[in-house]
């Protein structure tokens, strides 16, 4: 199976080649501190047992800090193979020898049904902008709450496509692993809270 994500992030569309990467456009998608991605960004040639092979990464992904990440996509179930693990292991070490990260991702990561569609209903908001008036009025309502939740925003601003736009772009965030609905509760990014840290180093499977 293939097909394209439209992505907003990266001004352009991004071909996947299994279900599993395309959720994993999702979460790159909405991750803040990932600014860009592209898929197969390049082949390397590394050394097993004695063999010269290549290899193409499914994604690199670039950070906030400007670092470089090299992504696998596969099915967890594979991983447990030990010619994958060994071939694996191989490119990771070729990565670290460059001063550069090798992440798997697999579906033990990416299968959450709930939070896969709570991107796609957002996605389509990220092409709304919120300007500095929206997001300044809706900030200090909800400071002024002491139970803020989607219904009452929307009520607030008389327009529910808004607290979309708003929580596509996480001005406002909410739980994005529990269904949105009218009474999802709602709240202001805090250096504490992490229902929104949807990409992470520990999201991912390090193989050395």
């Amino acid at each position: 199976m293939v097909g394209y994500f439209p992505s907003v992030k990266n001004n352009r569309s991004i071909a996947w080649e299994s279900q599993l990467e395309q959720k994993a456009c999702y979460v790159f998608e909405f991750s803040p501190e990932i600014i860009k991605y592209r898929e197969q960004p390049l082949s390397i040639y590394y050394r097993l047992n004695g063999e010269l092979l290549r290899y193409t990464p499914d994604f690199e992904l670039t950070l906030l800090s400007g670092e470089l990440i090299y992504v696998e996509v596969k099915p967890g179930a594979k991983l447990q193979t030990p010619e994958l693990q060994e071939k694996l292991g191989a490119i990771s070490r070729y990565w670290k020898e460059k001063g550069l990260q090798f992440l798997i991702i697999t579906d033990q990561e990416l299968d959450h049904p709930i939070l896969q569609s709570n991107l796609k209903l957002l996605r389509s908001y990220l092409r709304v902008k919120c300007d500095a008036e929206l997001v300044q009025i809706s900030a200090h309502w909800l400071k002024q709450q002491n139970n803020p939740i989607i219904g009452d925003l929307a009520a607030y601003l008389n327009s529910l496509n808004k607290v979309y736009s708003l929580l596509a772009h996480q001005f406002v965030l909410t739980n994005l692993y529990e269904k949105i609905q009218h009474e999802s509760q709602l709240y202001l990014q805090e250096k504490n809270r992490y229902e929104n840290q949807l990409f992470s180093r520990g999201f991912a499977t390090d193989i050395e």
